[in-house]
């Protein structure tokens, strides 16, 4: 694990997002040819605390991890402010843990199973944290059971993989009012 003194920062664009730059030097270790866009790491943040993330280049060769307002607090800094981080590439197979819930419906659903395996990291990861960020055993079922199904129709994009047909279900359209006040018919 690599030992980096960095510097908190926040983007304008977008959102207002924090990040810790990680210099060329250090960059150049984790990208292979220079091709990749972003690599997978483990970060440490300073009262021991691990995360994944993606490492990303910037087009100066220097590269960013982003830091949720979460983690901001395990990082003992404000904005401008020194900070030393670990830092090493993220040898797991998702680039985050596998709640239990998915894995072992995976293992008891083979066709959804293969649809998950043949979508892309990204997706899977965005399946994976939809899992994991529930904050009950229950919840994590009933997310996995919502994907599970759309797994199983051949769904491979985020949107239609989170969303059960009860929640695709249309609102209802409200009626608008005229400028007068009066309820259009």
């Amino acid at each position: 694990m690599f030992s980096v003194e960095t510097i908190l920062k926040k983007f304008e664009y977008p959102r207002g997002m924090y990040y810790l730059e990680i210099t060329g030097e250090v960059a150049d270790e984790f990208f292979r040819e220079g091709k990749e866009k972003n690599v997978r790491v483990v970060v440490r943040y300073p009262n021991g605390e691990t995360v994944q993330r993606a490492l990303t280049r910037f087009a100066t060769g220097a590269g960013y991890v982003l830091v949720s307002k979460n983690h901001l607090k395990a990082l003992g800094s404000e904005i401008g402010g020194e900070v030393t981080i670990g830092i090493e590439r993220d040898r797991s197979e998702f680039g985050m843990k596998m709640p239990e819930v998915l894995s072992e419906l995976l293992r008891q659903h083979p066709a959804a199973d293969r649809t998950f395996k043949r979508l892309t990291d990204g997706v899977k990861r965005s399946m994976i944290y939809r899992v994991s960020s529930a904050k009950t055993t229950a919840m994590q079922i009933k997310r996995t059971a919502i994907i599970l199904e759309n797994l199983k129709a051949g769904k491979t994009k985020v949107p239609e993989l989170i969303s059960s047909e009860k929640e695709s279900v249309a609102t209802p359209v409200r009626k608008k009012r005229k400028p007068n006040g009066a309820m259009h018919r």
